[in-house]
């Protein structure tokens, strides 16, 4: 049960702050909702606060958030893989005397253990939030549970996939003697596909660079200065034939920390894909600041400008063209960041090579890519079709009738451009094409559906963490959501940030928080003022 109280928080700018706890942390489930109650005439204003806690040096952070690593857990039926588990408080510092809980939510993915054993399942597919975890963590005579979820692709050929290269993001960092970070390694095959089950052995080249441990948190040492590669990991795939072993680096400077928070370059993972024409890849973006710290609020744009490599979506999925090739940098990406001031971009490319594939079989399915989109009253989105066999292979030669279900939505044509419509509201399965074999479609045809949010006007705002927990020093990166009345995210919005209890601490203009000295806890110390929404 959740308790609110409504309260003014500026009869000058009339607004109504929805203001109260849930469960033992104090959160507000979901979107904060303001209504405007001043000048009707006027852009509505929103006010925001959160909470602030700052730790006696000696006290245990809670913890507020928990990842599985690895991150992306992909597996051959029956195989067995230790997961891993690393708990966080709110300033992102790992939290040690943390006790871990494993489930499944679907007996079809396999078993886990309490020690994070998994078994995989021998029913093949994808099992979204099919694995659990919770961080238990007594602090004094409180309980603090915290649970994510993580997918589960169980395929039948991962054990075919031979390690090839490994990516390590951020693979440059700048940090202040005595901080920290955590890196990431993923691994990949010569096609760009994920590889399951990696060992990864972190180390340091040069001891007075600083030191790292098993998980790749890494603390910097006293030696400014320049650090090329002087992070190495080595990943480590078990195979019957043997170990298969690939290594990356990272490179470090030691020095004054740039200004945080601020998009400064994007990695692409993985960074090179061997396809068959149809066959799909979905890329990922990370986007770090002149730090090498993850950038938060960041709009990725995924562009492809040679139409024989394919075509992708907005979440970086590609569908390989029908003519094979190698495409250097055929894929990019683009992530931008809007600050108070300015709007700042960084990209990143991917090569795509195209290999010869089989000849498909006859019309079985049907996809809309995206399969489902949000955009603004009048936006145009170009929805794009793939038509599939049974073996998943893509059929050429095919005749496309789009059109739209609910009239609200807007209007589509014949090559699946949509124009958005005016009334706001979320629109399932509204588009809609049909697929068949040559022109006609009275034979073989297969129909595809994809739904469409239409983003109204501003209805309410959240920060986040509404409540931020840290040591005299720590930071924290606060962020701010607006919504309209459906739930759809309203993007991007800019906020003046202040603190109302200079006890508290200091904030900047892009909400990076920083703990002042003095420990207690600071009730709606963090204020941030909605000041202008972009269109």
């Amino acid at each position: 049960m959740c308790a609110y109280k409504w309260t003014i928080a500026s009869a000058a700018l009339g607004i109504l702050l929805l203001l109260g706890a849930c469960g033992n942390d104090g959160d507000v489930s979901g979107p904060v909702i303001l209504s405007d109650v001043g000048d009707q005439d006027s852009e509505p204003a929103f006010v925001v606060f959160a909470s602030v806690v700052v730790l006696d040096p000696e006290e245990r952070a809670p913890v507020t958030s928990v990842v599985i690593s690895p991150r992306e857990v992909a597996v051959y039926p029956g195989q067995e893989v230790i997961l891993g588990a690393i708990a966080y408080d709110s300033a992102g510092a790992p939290v040690s005397g943390v006790r871990f809980q494993w489930r499944v939510t679907d007996p079809r993915v396999g078993i886990v253990n309490d020690s994070g054993l998994f078994v995989a399942g021998f029913s093949l597919g994808t099992y979204l939030e099919a694995l659990e975890l919770t961080a238990i963590q007594e602090l004094g005579e409180e309980t603090i549970s915290v649970s994510t979820k993580a997918s589960v692709d169980i395929r039948e050929d991962t054990y075919q996939r031979v390690l090839n290269f490994v990516g390590v993001y951020p693979s440059q960092v700048t940090l202040r003697p005595g901080q920290f970070i955590g890196l990431g390694a993923l691994g990949w095959d010569v096609q760009g596909r994920f590889i399951p089950s990696l060992k990864f052995e972190w180390s340091v080249e040069d001891p007075r660079a600083g030191h790292i441990d098993e998980f790749g948190f890494f603390t910097a040492g006293e030696d400014t200065g320049n650090h090329p590669n002087v992070i190495r990991v080595v990943a480590i795939q078990s195979t019957p034939q043997g170990d298969v072993v690939r290594e990356g680096f990272v490179s470090v400077n030691i020095g004054q920390e740039a200004p945080g928070g601020v998009l400064s370059n994007v990695e692409v993972l993985p960074d090179s894909v061997f396809l068959k024409p149809g066959e799909e890849m979905v890329f990922s973006a990370r986007a770090f600041d002149d730090n090498g710290r993850p950038v938060r609020d960041v709009d990725f744009r995924w562009i492809v400008d040679d139409p024989r490599i394919g075509v992708i979506d907005d979440t970086g999925k590609l569908v390989a063209g029908p003519e094979a090739g190698r495409y250097p940098a055929a894929v990019r990406v683009i992530g931008t960041q809007v600050l108070p001031d300015e709007q700042v971009s960084a990209g990143a490319d991917a090569d795509v090579t195209v290999v010869e594939s089989e000849h498909p079989g006859m019309l079985a399915s049907a996809h809309i890519l995206p399969s489902s989109v949000d955009l603004k009253p009048g936006q145009r989105f170009i929805f794009t079709m793939t038509a599939l066999d049974q073996n998943s292979n893509e059929v050429g030669g095919v005749s496309a009738a789009w059109n739209v279900v609910d009239s609200r939505v807007g209007s589509i044509d014949q090559f699946g451009v949509l124009t958005a419509g005016d009334e706001a509201g979320i629109y399932t399965d509204a588009v809609r094409v049909q697929v068949a074999n040559g022109k006609g479609f009275d034979g073989e045809a297969a129909v595809a559906h994809a739904t469409v949010g239409i983003i109204g006007d501003l209805g309410g705002v959240e920060v986040l963490p509404i409540r931020a927990i840290l040591r005299p020093g720590q930071s924290v990166l606060f962020e701010i959501k607006g919504y309209d009345v459906n739930g759809l995210s309203v993007a991007p919005l800019r906020g003046s940030w202040s603190v109302e209890d200079s006890r508290a601490g200091n904030i900047d203009s892009i909400g990076l928080f920083t703990a002042g000295d003095e420990p207690g806890e600071y009730v709606n110390a963090i204020k941030v003022t909605i000041v202008e929404r972009e269109n």
